[in-house]
């Protein structure tokens, strides 16, 4: 058991998995709540999101500053292996027909926030949803990457 002074407040600093916990904790509290709309005012967030909205509105909810862009987004943080995904990793593929090109001259154009090793959370059409981090990808050739930001 650790002793503290009468005064000594226990540490407020969260670890990384602590904040993961938060930022899954809000990003999934805005599934079926959040309205998906391409190319809006992060302002606007989180009634009213696109994908890369809502990555940085989530991330801020927990204290980390991400770039508002899908393709400046898959520049922050360090880059992750395929099967070193977990929780709390952004990860990117191309999107269905609105494309950024990367600094690689990759076209990246969808992001989402990994809820495992396999989902993610992400905005698309139908809203904020969670499924299989398959499904996102859509196909090997889309992926484009993931990155690890907490």
């Amino acid at each position: 058991m650790v002793e503290r002074g009468f005064n000594e407040q226990p540490s407020s600093i969260e670890t990384p998995d602590q904040l993961t916990g938060r930022l899954l904790e809000v990003a999934r509290a805005q599934i079926g709540r959040s309205r998906f709309e391409l190319g809006i005012d992060p302002g606007e967030a989180p009634q009213v999101v696109d994908c890369s909205s809502f990555a940085q509105w989530a991330f801020a909810q927990v204290g980390a500053d991400i770039p508002r862009r899908t393709v400046w987004q898959r520049e922050a943080g360090s880059p992750i292996e395929p099967e070193d995904v977990r929780a709390g990793d952004l990860v990117f593929r191309t999107g269905n027909g609105h494309n950024y090109t990367s600094p690689e001259g990759e076209l990246v154009g969808h992001v989402g926030i990994a809820s495992g090793p396999e989902t993610v959370i992400h905005a698309t059409n139908g809203g904020v949803r969670e499924g299989s981090l398959a499904e996102f990808v859509i196909e090997p050739s889309r992926y484009r990457g993931a990155r690890r930001v907490l």
